[in-house]
């Protein structure tokens, strides 16, 4: 789904082998030898960025070469070992690394030192608003549709969406919701805790939460468009893209301190942020969404469009 919707023409290094869960992938330096390209973008801390980086610094080879990471704050902080030595090595042999937020290039600027040539960049992991909102009209009917006829009962509606595991908190998340009878909970996802969470709900008697299982697409787009707040608690969430999808829903997001796209919350715009596992917080903050209500329009504050075209310009530049 990803592949049809790119707009450039692409090849894959697929050779190489596997040494547990590392690949090694051959031919990065060959492709990079014979196009001659001006700019090389790499992912996050891999071989291949390394290998290229190497090549470039024995060789004096003229083309930027550039990583990105979506490591948030608590991430940057806490790396230790390979991955802090290898840190160490990009931020002298690279010309710049690709970010997710301000506080994450902050602390990267931190530790270059003076006389290094590299250069932070953010851009935030967005989805491309106008196709997301193609079918925008229709989205929203049928979402609004499907919240007539399962929970016009209810006051208000939350939305999870997300893998149900120990990480998520969605446990947490559920016993949050028990004698709230006015406000349901709806959960799109799957995961190792599916079944707990089922006989957690069937036990408690919980008719307030709804599991529907794994979606994508259009689907989940239905459930942001008719929900009031998403809610992500997770104990540990590198970024956590469905909020900014929710966002550019005009849904509102609760969201825990630990989660990267915290930072696309504006306190009292678009969301709140609550002290992970402070039910409390958690509650108060949720309901003053909950009467605040929702526009429709996108609450983003940052445009994708906008955030790569200045990012390509740096790049060239």
């Amino acid at each position: 789904q990803l592949v049809e919707n790119l707009e450039c023409r692409v090849s894959y290094l697929l050779g190489g082998f596997r040494w547990k869960d590392r690949y090694f992938r051959t031919g990065a330096i060959r492709k990079v030898w014979r196009g001659r390209p001006d700019v090389v973008l790499g992912c996050e801390y891999s071989l291949v960025t390394i290998a290229l980086a190497l090549y470039r610094f024995v060789f004096r080879a003229k083309f930027k070469l550039y990583t990105m990471t979506d490591d948030n704050e608590l991430q940057f902080r806490a790396r230790k070992g390979v991955k802090s030595i290898l840190r160490w090595l990009f931020v002298r042999l690279l010309d710049g690394i690709v970010v997710t937020n301000e506080a994450v290039r902050r602390a990267y600027e931190a530790i270059t030192p003076k006389q290094a040539r590299a250069q932070y960049y953010v851009v935030p992991i967005l989805h491309d608003e106008d196709k997301m909102r193609k079918d925008a009209d229709s989205i929203i009917r049928a979402g609004r549709d499907w919240r007539e006829r399962h929970l016009s009962r209810f006051e208000n509606v939350a939305l999870y969406v997300g893998r149900l595991d120990e990480v998520k908190n969605v446990k947490w998340l559920v016993s949050r919701f028990k004698g709230i009878a006015n406000v349901a909970l709806v959960m799109v996802g799957a995961g190792e805790q599916g079944m707990e969470i089922e006989e957690m709900v069937a036990a408690e008697k919980m008719s307030n939460v709804f599991l529907l299982g794994r979606k994508e697409g259009r689907e989940v787009y239905e459930m942001m468009s008719m929900a009031d707040v998403l809610v992500l608690p997770s104990s540990f969430e590198p970024y956590g893209a469905v909020v900014g999808e929710a966002l550019q829903w005009g849904t509102p997001c609760v969201v825990s301190d630990r989660v990267g796209a915290s930072v696309l919350i504006y306190h009292g715009e678009n969301g709140e942020v609550f002290k992970t596992g402070d039910a409390a917080d958690f509650q108060r903050k949720l309901f003053s969404l909950f009467y605040r209500g929702k526009t429709g329009n996108s609450l983003l504050k940052v445009n994708l469009e906008t955030a790569v075209k200045k990012l390509v310009s740096a790049m060239y530049g």
